[in-house]
């Protein structure tokens, strides 16, 4: 749920601003466009931009350093990705639900996975998610790299978890632009009605 305030960013150059007593717009500073946040295309885009403009190309640049000291934030963004983006697909909140809300999400980038058995996407939640999440460290078993030991973007085996950092955010990054496509499509009338349910306007 999203609560309008006046003057401040709800996504990279986009501003709220308070017009009366009880309506908003936001300012899209960038195209220098004002949006409805009641509309649902606007949703869609404010959403979008937040997605993109704070989270994943943020996560592209800090790999794009020399250093890749950066690698355990974006897999933090990456995962964090996993579960947000499921809430908004099937339009429920993940509250007391995260680890099923990751390992669906998960599968359904890499059903290769869940193939392999569901043991191993609890591995990952319970490694990887809560091992950044609750410790802000990697569980014992998880390791990360992107030369020819990392070919793949997650691979789980009995001796652990391997994570490709790049080739993980690449595989984010698609999924979230294929969903931002079928939800710019009025022809999805169930994903966009899943997603008004998790992006939804709070009373000023």
């Amino acid at each position: 749920m999203k609560k309008l305030q006046d003057d401040i960013y709800i996504a990279p150059g986009m501003k709220c601003k308070k017009i009366n007593d009880n309506q908003y717009i936001v300012r899209d500073e960038k195209n220098n466009t004002d949006l409805n946040p009641h509309d649902i295309e606007h949703k869609i885009l404010i959403y979008e931009r937040e997605q993109t403009g704070w989270f994943l190309e943020t996560a592209k640049e800090l790999l794009e350093l020399e250093s890749f000291i950066y690698a355990p934030i974006v897999m933090m963004v990456c995962v964090s990705y996993l579960e947000g983006v499921e809430q908004y697909k099937i339009g429920q909140s993940s509250q007391g639900k995260s680890a099923k809300f990751v390992e669906n999400s998960l599968k359904k980038i890499y059903p290769e996975i869940e193939s392999n058995g569901d043991e191993n996407l609890k591995k990952f939640y319970h490694q990887v998610r809560c091992g950044l999440f609750h410790e802000a460290s990697l569980k014992g078993g998880v390791t990360f790299g992107d030369g020819t030991n990392y070919p793949k973007s997650i691979e789980i085996s009995e001796e652990g978890i391997k994570i490709n950092p790049r080739k993980l955010l690449k595989d984010i990054t698609k999924d979230f632009r294929k969903y931002i496509a079928d939800l710019k499509n009025p022809e999805n009338v169930d994903k966009r009605e899943n997603f008004e349910k998790i992006f939804n306007i709070a009373p000023s």
